[in-house]
């Protein structure tokens, strides 16, 4: 049954679709319409070209939670740690320090001065000093050479001894005297020896003065220093006694040379 309306045929929402089966029941053809969804137009008080619109039954999809005791926990093993053992290391024991004394034997000769603060070449921390041979270099009556020849160079102090004996026998030609004895002479395994200074000597003579350095065996009226006083003199040490300047070719005060080297 419907009704033509704008060339389109409508029916009544309550009006079935087609003729009810056979065995459709009373109850499910009374069905409130809250219990479907429809769909139409509207006409008047009636729904027009009413269609079921079927909607499936969705049940809902559970993801089980899993249970923590069904799942064994990952357990990253902590590796065992061996300790490294340092060996214990044996200290380089420091050698002792040498003190060298006045008339001691060492490196050729005895002992006959240590150099003190304020002395060239003194050190704090390393002992230095002269040492001398147990002979005397030459024999009595030794010249100091080049009577007249002003030598150059030459001074007093602490330390000079070497640089005097150098600059007499570089600028005076003269054979056997006593700076030359000096440098010529090689004793006890060692060549650097040279005659002493002035004032290298007076610390000599105060040791010997002192009966410090009885093992130099210096047993001379008078030894020359290498110290120039003038063209014409040259300083000249008396043993326990004071130090002269001597006429360079004198041989009054019988003099002689004894070397010493510096360590």
């Amino acid at each position: 049954m419907g009704f033509n309306w704008g060339n389109k045929k409508w029916r009544p929402a309550n009006v079935p679709k087609g003729q009810p089966k056979i065995n459709q029941s009373i109850d499910e053809l009374l069905k409130p319409l809250s219990e479907k969804k429809w769909k139409g137009n509207v006409w008047g008080s009636q729904i027009m070209n009413v269609e079921k619109e079927t909607i499936p039954d969705v049940t809902p999809s559970v993801t089980p939670t899993p249970s923590s005791s069904s799942i064994p926990p990952s357990a990253t093993p902590t590796p065992t740690v061996t300790p490294s053992i340092t060996p214990s290391l044996t200290p380089t024991p420091t050698p002792s320090r040498i003190v060298l004394t006045l008339n001691q034997s060492y490196q050729g000769g005895i002992i006959v001065y240590i150099l003190q603060s304020g002395d060239t070449g003194y050190d704090a921390n390393v002992q230095h000093g002269l040492i001398m041979p147990t002979t005397d270099t030459g024999g009595v009556n030794t010249l100091w050479g080049c009577f007249g020849t002003n030598i150059t160079g030459t001074t007093s102090s602490i330390g000079s001894g070497q640089a005097n004996t150098t600059a007499i026998v570089n600028q005076c030609a003269t054979a056997g005297i006593a700076a030359r004895l000096c440098d010529d002479l090689t004793s006890g395994g060692y060549s650097d020896w040279y005659l002493p200074s002035k004032d290298e000597w007076v610390q000599i003579n105060g040791a010997y003065s002192q009966s410090l350095i009885p093992a130099a065996n210096l047993n001379g009226n008078a030894y020359w220093t290498s110290t120039q006083y003038d063209a014409n003199t040259a300083w000249l040490q008396k043993l326990n006694d004071e130090m002269v300047n001597e006429t360079k070719n004198s041989t009054g005060q019988s003099p002689r040379a004894r070397a010493v080297r510096s360590f």
